[in-house]
Parts: C-alpha cells; structure tokens; sequence
C-alpha cells in the first residue's frame, strides 16, 4: 500500500525533514506514527497527499510511484485516500448530511449515489438523528465521526488520521479509535499520526516511531515510548 524508498526532504532553509526512510506498509495494516513535534510526522503524511515532494528518493502508494502523478492528476490520486483532522475541518455552513455529501461531489458522485452512501456512512458512526444538524450544533466528538464519515464516503483505500483524538475527552477518544478500528477490519488501511501514548499502548498495533526526520523504531505491536522531549 505504502513503500518509501530512501527518502530525503530537504526544506529551504537546509532543514531536514526526513533523512533516508525506509518503509512499507501493507494493505489492510493499522500503523501509528508517533513522534516529538518537528519530528517528521507532518512531512510523512504530506508526501502521501502528494502536498510536498521528495528532494531525493521514492514515495510509492498502491505501486504507484507519486513522481508520476502531475499537478493536474492530484486530485483523482487522492480520491482513495480518506484525511481526518485534529480540528475537524467541517464546512459550518453545511449541515452533517451536506458535509459529507460534499465529499461525494468534488469527485462527481451521481445524486443517486449520494442519496444511498450517505445515511449509510452516517449509520456507521452513530450519527442517523444528526443529519440535519449543522457543526456549532455538535459536540466535538460527533464533529469527528462526521468528519469520519466524510473521509470514508468514497471508499477509500486508505485512511490518514493526524491527531484525531486531540481535543476530545479520554471516553470519546475511545469512541472514535473504536470506529476507527471498525474502519480498518473493514479492509482499509489506516495511518494514524499521534501523541496520544495512551491510546497507542492500549491498541497493541504497528508504531513507527520518527525522531529528527529519521525511524527508529518500528515494532509490530510496540509502545509508544516518549522521550524527554516529546
């Protein structure tokens, strides 16, 4: 699903980001992304969603090699990937069912499909009775499962988390790494950047631990061990 192959990010001012990683990650795994802030959690993801680019090596998802997606290809390429945010990024305009359709638009959906997927994804975070309701309406943790159920309206392949349990409650944290959860032994894999320690030692998952730009640790079911600065 993912492959970096000595993969280097230099930043203009000189500052590595990352320094010569090495990784795959298979279909269907669930993987944290633990580390310090500047640690080069941001620079991983964002080569994913093709936002920035290698200054030297290969980011390769689903065999394909990201150097060959053009500027103009970038939106279709990120079609298959679903993104949840720390701060939700709902549009506070829209209502629950209208933020994800929305999601459905931007990639041509017909209405009818429209009309089908999104009760569904609705049902599956426990959100069926808030359709309707717009964002300020909402507790944090139901903003999340709506940008849930928008990251996951279009099937996707992949999954990005960054942070998603960072301003919830330690009992809704729970409730969304559950859904989560639910979303990966579906069949789609799942990248979760987070400091959340807790929630890291309890899942017993895969952790790729980043320090100064470079892995050092990737255990199959590791801990997220922090360190004094972290």
């Amino acid at each position: 699903m993912i492959e970096f192959k000595n993969v280097i990010k230099k930043y203009d001012n000189q500052v590595v980001a990352l320094d010569d990683i090495n990784v795959k990650i298979e279909s269907g795994e669930f993987v944290f992304l633990v580390g310090a802030s500047g640690a080069g959690k941001s620079t991983f993801v964002k080569m994913l969603l093709k936002e920035i680019d290698p200054t030297s090596g290969d980011v390769l998802v689903n065999n394909r090699n990201l150097k060959s997606v053009t500027k103009k290809d970038v939106p279709f390429y990120r079609r298959k990937i679903g993104m949840v945010f720390q701060d939700y990024r709902l549009i506070p305009t829209l209502n629950v069912f209208e933020n994800v359709a929305f999601a459905m638009r931007v990639i041509d959906a017909t209405p009818k499909e429209i009309r089908r997927r999104v009760p569904m994804v609705l049902a599956l975070v426990g959100l069926s009775d808030r359709s309707k309701s717009f964002p300020n309406e909402l507790s944090g943790g139901e903003q999340q499962r709506v940008s849930l159920a928008r990251a996951i309206a279009n099937n996707p392949t992949l999954l990005i988390a960054d942070e998603p349990t960072g301003n919830l409650d330690p009992e809704t944290a729970k409730d969304i790494m559950r859904l989560i959860m639910d979303i990966n032994k579906a069949g789609t894999t799942v990248l979760m950047a987070t400091h959340a320690k807790d929630i890291v030692d309890a899942s017993k998952r895969r952790v790729i631990a980043l320090e100064k730009g470079k892995i050092v640790r990737d255990e199959k079911k590791g801990r997220y061990e922090l360190n004094a600065e972290d």
